[in-house]
């Protein structure tokens, strides 16, 4: 007879995802993460299959709660430069508020890198979307003639995706809110089209 979950399982994610978050992947047990969670050994096995399926799991969520919203936004956008600022604004800020955590998946591009080809497609895979949306965006942003012509979308998408990961960066040196403002501020700046 199967045993009935005696957890809840987005719960138990969001603390793993949590404890991954601020210690990464190599330096997180699964004592410790069937600690911080409250769900037995047995119960991980069962529903997670093992250490590293609990994190791809984990990668996915933070994916869908932290990254997906804003992408949403510029997906929506007419190709407004603010909508740009916006998504960034909201990135910095969800990174500032969780403190020194920086980023979990550029802290894993970081840590994984390429040793683990599953979880390096999970990254790669979230970095391509990011880099899609953000050419989308630059294409009608420059119809609009927001941003520069003469810069290269496909150019332009990939250094975003490059400043994302200077903010992940930048946050979990414990730079100053006003210093990261003023790094974005200039970004923008040489992307506009001169009024």
């Amino acid at each position: 007879m199967a045993r009935t979950r005696e957890f809840d399982v987005s719960e138990a994610l969001r603390k793993a995802t949590i404890m991954f978050w601020r210690q990464g992947y190599r330096d997180t047990s699964m004592e410790q993460l069937v600690k911080a969670t409250g769900v037995s050994r047995y119960g991980f096995y069962q529903e997670f299959g093992n250490k590293k399926e609990l994190f791809k799991r984990c990668l996915q969520e933070y994916s869908l709660s932290k990254i997906s919203p804003g992408l949403k936004r510029i997906a929506q956008s007419d190709g407004e430069l603010e909508d740009l600022r916006c998504f960034f604004s909201m990135y910095s800020e969800n990174i500032a508020e969780h403190g020194a955590n920086g980023c979990l998946i550029c802290n894993t591009a970081t840590e994984i890198g390429e040793t683990d080809m599953d979880v390096n497609s999970i990254v790669r895979d979230i970095y391509a979307k990011l880099t899609a949306q953000f050419q989308h965006f630059i294409e009608r942003a420059q119809a609009r003639s927001e941003v520069r012509q003469e810069l290269s979308a496909f150019d332009l998408s990939v250094c975003l995706l490059g400043v994302l990961q200077g903010v992940a960066v930048m946050a979990r040196s414990d730079f100053h809110r006003d210093t990261l403002r003023q790094y974005l501020t200039t970004i923008f700046d040489m992307m506009a089209e001169p009024e």
